[in-house]
């Protein structure tokens, strides 16, 4: 049975590691702006506008760092296990290497989709966005695997 998913892998993507650096450098100044004192001598206009303007700087880089990239690929299934088609090439997952998946409880009516995650014994990490048929097929496939899952 092949099926169409949208999978999101373990590394980190520029746009997120963006978001992290800057989250730091943010926290940083902040701080820095917080030790020196040097509001005192600001009119509350400017520290207002400074303020405001870290915050909003800091709403911009915790959406950066979360920033969720998927990429459509293909699950099939199979006696051993399941392998994904994806743009890097085919990643089959057997059975005994996949320590666990289980769901985020992430569910999207809009697009009728949930997310879950599998996580294989070499600690790779694979983020999936499906139907929910997919996350039940997996339960019937792998019921010792299974997270727990409520809609």
């Amino acid at each position: 049975m092949k099926k169409t998913v949208q999978i999101q892998f373990k590394e980190k993507h520029f746009i997120n590691k963006l978001g992290n650096i800057l989250s730091v450098v943010l926290f940083l100044v902040l701080i820095y702006y917080l030790v020196s004192a040097s509001f005192y001598r600001l009119n509350f206009s400017e520290n207002a506008i400074f303020i405001f303007l870290l915050l909003l700087a800091f709403v911009i880089s915790g959406s950066l760092a979360y920033y969720r990239t998927y990429e459509t690929a293909t699950i099939d299934f199979i006696n051993e296990g399941i392998i994904i088609q994806a743009k890097i090439g085919f990643i089959p997952i057997k059975y005994e290497d996949i320590t666990f998946f289980k769901s985020y409880g992430i569910i999207d009516y809009d697009e009728n989709t949930v997310e879950f995650l599998i996580e294989t014994k070499n600690s790779n990490t694979y983020k999936i966005k499906s139907h929910p048929d997919i996350y039940e097929s997996l339960i019937s496939v792998f019921p010792d695997k299974n997270g727990k899952y409520l809609l």
